[in-house]
This record gives C-alpha cells, sequence and structure tokens, in this order.
C-alpha cells in the first residue's frame, strides 16, 4: 500500500477508531528529546517520585519492602539514595507476583512474558495506560533513521506456534493496514528462506527488522545466491546481542544503514543509535536506569549490570529490576543535539560468558571472533556445562575440515589455559530458543553465584610500594587463617577514604603482620587507611566464608562467624 495513504488516512483513522493517545504521546516524546539534559533528568526524577509514592501506598509487596527496609518515599532525593532500595530480580518477582500487581482498582494491565533465552519464562503484567506510549516510541525512534509511519516493514522475529485462527487473520489485516510484513525466524530453512527472498523482492521494504542471528543467516543465504534485488534504506538489529561480523555481513549484502536497538519484554525501547551511531542513547524520559558494578554506579567506560525502573508501569511496578545484561557508559554528548545519556556498549546477557578454572570470563565477542577465524564454519554455539571444559558444537559448511578445530582448540587454550578442555561437536542445527533466538553461548554453571569465601576485616596498611607490580601483600599467615593463594584475585575496600579496587594476594613474610599496597594500587589505598580483604568463589554449594577480625597492628583477634562484623 502507498506509504502516504497509510500515514494521513489509514493510521490516523484507526488510532480515532482505537480511541487512543499516540500522537499527543508521540508530540510530548519528540519535544523531550530536544530537552536539556537538565530537564531531562528534572522530568525523570518529578516521574520517579510520582511512582514511589503510588507503589508505597497501592502496591503490597513494595509496602513491606519499604517499611522492612526502614524507608520512606521521602528518604529517596539523589541518585545515591536509590541505591537503598533493594534490587529486584526474576527470581523475586515469580515468588511475590501477586503481590506485585497495585490494588488500585482504577488501574488496569494486561499479561506479558520474557525469558526465552534463559529458559525459565517470567510471567509479569504491564500496565494498559502505557500500550499508546510503547507505540509512539516505536515512532520516535524509527524517525531517528528516517522511518516514519507507513513505510513498508519486514520483520525477521519469533512468530509464536498458538495463535488462533482468527487472532492470525486480524493481525494480518492490521500489518496489511500499517505496511508490515513478519517472517518467522522458527523456520530458516534454504526451503523457506528462498521464499522470504520472493516475498521481499516484490515488497520492496524500506525497513527490515529483526534478530542479528537471523538478519545474518538470511544475509548470507541470499548472498551464496546472489540475490541483489532486497535494498532496504535501514535496518534495525534488535532482540538479542549483535557482533562485528554479523553487522558487517548485513551491512555488505543488504547495503543499508544498520541501527541497534536495545529493548526488552519487560518494558520496550531501552536504548538506541540514532544516525550519528556514536553509541545507545538511554531513554530516560522513559525509565530510570543504572549501571552497576559491585553493588555501586559503574564509572563511564567501566561494565556493570544495567538495573531499570519503568516510570510508567504502575500496575506491576518493577523498581531497580536486574535485567541480566551488562553496559558500558560512555561520557560522549551526541552531535545529534539530543541529550540523553549514552551507552558506550550492551556487552549482552551477563549469563554470555564462560569461566576457566581460574575463574577469567571469556565473553562473547572472543568465541564469535575465533569461529570466523576458520572457513566453513555455518553456526556454532558454545556449551559450558562445568567449569574447565566446553561443548563446541558446529554446524558445517562445504569449506569445513575437520582438522580445523586442532587450530581452534589451539587459540582457546591460550586464552583459556592448556587444562581447559575441548569437546567439538559437528551438529547439523543449533536450537531456537522459545522465542526464536539463536543463543551463541549457554552457561549451565553460572547458574552458580560469586559467593564471599575469604575476608580479613579492619587490616591496617602498612606500607606502600609503588616500585612493585600491582598487588596486596599480606602476612602468610593471615592469609591461611582465610584460606587465600597466592596470587588469588581480591577486592580491597578503603574504609578511610570510600575507594575500593581489585587486585592480587602476594605472601608477605609469616608474622610480619604486613599489609603493603603495591604498584598502582599505592596510589589509591595508601599507608595507615583501614581495610577490608575479600576474596569470592563461583559455587552453587552453600558456603561459610572464613573471616577473621585484627587488631589496629593487624594482629588475629577473632573468627566472626556469618561473615560480618
Amino acid at each position: 500500500m502507498n506509504p502516504a495513504i497509510v500515514r494521513n488516512i489509514i493510521y490516523p483513522a484507526y488510532r480515532f477508531i482505537q480511541r487512543d493517545d499516540v500522537f499527543l504521546r508521540l508530540g510530548a516524546l519528540e519535544r523531550n528529546q530536544w530537552l536539556s539534559r537538565k530537564e531531562l533528568e528534572d522530568l525523570q526524577w518529578e516521574k520517579l517520585k510520582l511512582l514511589l509514592d503510588y507503589v508505597c501506598k497501592n502496591v503490597p509487596y513494595y509496602k513491606q519492602l519499604f517499611d522492612e527496609s526502614d524507608l520512606q518515599p521521602n528518604d529517596i532525593r539523589t541518585p545515591e539514595d536509590m541505591l537503598k532500595i533493594p534490587i529486584l530480580t526474576k527470581d523475586i518477582i515469580r515468588k511475590n507476583s501477586d503481590r506485585m500487581i497495585t490494588t488500585d482498582p482504577a488501574r488496569r494491565g494486561f499479561a506479558a512474558n520474557t525469558g526465552g533465552s534463559t529458559g525459565e519464562t517470567l510471567y509479569f503484567f504491564k500496565d494498559a495506560g502505557s500500550a499508546s506510549l510503547n507505540k509512539a516510541d516505536d515512532i520516535r525512534l524509527n524517525r531517528w533513521g528516517g522511518i516514519d509511519i507507513g513505510d513498508k516493514e519486514a520483520v525477521f522475529w519469533g512468530m509464536p506456534f498458538d495463535m488462533g485462527h482468527t487472532r492470525k487473520i486480524t493481525d494480518r489485516i492490521k500489518q496489511y493496514m500499517k505496511n508490515v510484513i513478519y517472517f518467522s525466524t522458527f523456520d530458516m530453512s534454504e526451503q523457506t528462506m528462498m521464499k522470504y527472498a520472493e516475498i521481499l523482492i516484490k515488497f520492496k521494504p524500506k525497513l527490515i527488522r529483526g534478530y542479528p542471528s537471523a538478519l545474518f543467516n538470511f544475509a548470507d543465504f541470499i548472498k551464496k545466491r546472489n540475490i541483489t534485488d532486497i535494498n532496504p534504506e535501514v535496518i534495525i538489529s534488535t532482540g538479542e546481542k549483535s557482533f562485528p561480523f554479523q553487522k558487517a555481513l548485513i551491512k555488505e549484502v543488504f547495503n543499508s544503514k544498520i541501527y541497534e536497538l536495545y529493548g526488552s519484554n519487560e518494558f520496550s525501547n531501552i536504548a538506541c543509535e540514532c544516525n550519528h551511531h556514536k553509541g545507545f542513547h538511554l531513554i530516560i524520559d522513559r525509565y530510570y536506569i543504572e549501571v552497576l558494578k559491585d553493588g555501586r554506579p559503574a564509572e563511564k567506560g567501566e561494565a556493570g549490570e544495567i538495573i531499570i525502573t519503568d516510570l510508567y508501569n504502575y500496575y506491576m511496578p518493577f523498581l531497580r529490576y536486574k535485567i541480566g545484561d551488562r553496559g558500558i557508559l560512555s561520557d560522549k554528548h551526541c552531535s545529534c543535539g539530543r541529550s540523553f545519556p549514552m551507552l558506550e556498549e550492551i556487552e549482552g546477557r551477563s549469563f554470555d560468558r564462560i569461566i576457566t578454572l581460574s575463574g577469567k570470563v571469556l565473553g562473547g565477542f572472543f568465541w564469535t571472533y575465533i569461529s570466523r577465524a576458520v572457513p566453513g564454519i555455518n553456526q556454532f554455539q558454545i556449551v559450558q556445562k562445568r567449569k574447565g571444559c566446553i561443548d563446541f558444537n558446529i554446524v558445517p559448511g562445504n569449506d569445513f575440515k575437520l582438522e580445523s578445530t586442532k587450530l581452534l582448540e589451539k587459540v582457546i587454550k591460550d586464552k583459556a589455559g592448556e587444562n581447559f578442555k575441548v569437546d567439538f561437536k559437528i551438529v547439523d542445527k543449533i536450537p531456537l530458543t522459545p522465542s526464536g533466538k539463536l543463543r551463541f553461548i549457554v552457561s549451565e554453571i553460572l547458574k552458580e553465584r560469586l559467593l564471599m569465601k575469604s575476608k580479613i576485616h579492619k587490616a591496617v596498611v602498612t606500607d606502600n610500594n609503588t616500585n612493585y607490580f600491582d598487588s596486596v601483600t599480606i602476612d602468610e599467615d593471615l592469609m591461611e587463617r582465610v584460606n587465600l593463594q597466592e596470587y588469588e584475585k581480591v577486592l580491597v575496600v578503603d574504609n578511610t577514604n570510600g575507594s575500593r579496587l581489585e587486585t592480587i594476594a602476594i605472601k608477605g613474610k609469616r608474622g610480619s603482620r604486613i599489609i603493603s599496597m603495591n604498584g598502582a594500587a599505592a596510589h589509591m589505598i595508601k599507608k595507615g587507611d583501614e581495610v577490608i580483604i575479600i576474596a569470592f568463589t563461583w559455587t552453587d554449594d552453600i558456603i561459610k566464608p572464613r573471616v577473621i577480625l585484627v587488631d589496629g597492628e593487624n594482629n588475629f583477634i577473632q573468627n566472626l562467624e556469618g561473615g560480618v562484623f
């Protein structure tokens, strides 16, 4: 259908019939994007205060949470105060779902779910009043890439299996009226992708949107068949982490501008690239977004857990929700003129990592990079069921040679250690998640938690040695008391100046009571400072940490129960 007819006649008429406020919301959102940073943060804080007041009056779970935390909404005056509100996790939601719904009879919600990529579905409710806001925000962000209402759009997405006949017909009518066509990522066989290609050649979309894994597979398919008649102006990659090799092929094949959009089923659009491609604009006129490392706000350029508060879900509010993704805050200001804060990178799911025997983390980029180092790997998946080994599943192409696995194994062992075991498996296909995504990395051991195992409480720094390599030297007697190994990674927390750093432990002379900060660490933590030295371990067991208290001269006083003092 002609885009201008959809934009100017059909879509406005449909919104009028629906009696919603999409266009009103769109106007507000488009004005917001040109506010100054201070104006945006003031707007965000105003929305946050309203939400906090509401949940403490109307949501049983939060009433109890604030009472048990000895908090009142008026206690939350600064971003630092927000840290007092406990983090919300999927497990907490599952256990308290009924109590997280508002008792306010004026509010309405609708059911939703997420979690297909973890295999553990989370059921929750969204606020019915924010549905028009979501539609308006989709239009706003599409316009960042030059796409407007009515422009032809093709979507590669995980389509539900259990959709009834009536809904199928209704959805097809809606899609036709909006100039949108959907392709299921559950079926990406060669026969089906050829049908997709034939439809797209006739449809001529201006925008193709979808999972990067599906777009990459489709791009690879049409490249090999020399199909050159599918040329959208814009590609929006969303729904899962995209990698450089994927974006490179997609851009080459479609000759299109690529935008990345970060969103989730729990919320909607959380961050998005603009046409300057300097990073992700965080949509703070809809969410309060934090990036935390070890429970504190991450520094610019430092990776941390993304924590989100939805400012518009009053039906089942999510305050400080740990979404499971990691991101890196940027100190850049985009030249597009929008004042939204920026994310430099979204690292993907916090469980998309492989852990070596030494505790070293190998993230997604490493595995995607080495998978391109040898020819003939059509698809791959890394599965880790226990530390120290992985299954490397490969769907081979015509160019794949079995001896290539020797090169892969060498590169992996160079990074993970010689004792790291790699079991290569040749498979016909990689199974998709229930939502139609392809997970490159599946970690079953990251059901384990990183728990404290060792702690030296109230030690005093006896020396600084800037000429030694970065480390902390600890009396060997104290190390043995808390089961610390030499060269083990430790967190040092300075009670005197509030700083904290990670370094490695070095044995000091037994009985010397030495606690020496060495190398770069000596510039942050000084002689005479009181410190806590902590070590952690990955485990799915219940452990009893070894914790000791020392005096001002680092003499052992007593063992502490429960890990705290």
